[in-house]
């Protein structure tokens, strides 16, 4: 798939997807990070 996708509160970021994360400032950088952090239960 070659599309840009704006998300809305239904998206769902599937297998394979690329995701790009644009960060005004750096100090957010790990609340982002922690965000597409898979859970230890989730393994």
């Amino acid at each position: 798939r070659r599309e840009v996708i704006i998300p809305h509160h239904d998206t769902v970021i599937e297998e394979e997807d690329h995701v790009i994360v644009f960060c005004t400032h750096k100090r957010l950088v790990p609340k982002v990070e922690k965000l597409f952090q898979v859970s230890f239960s989730f393994l």
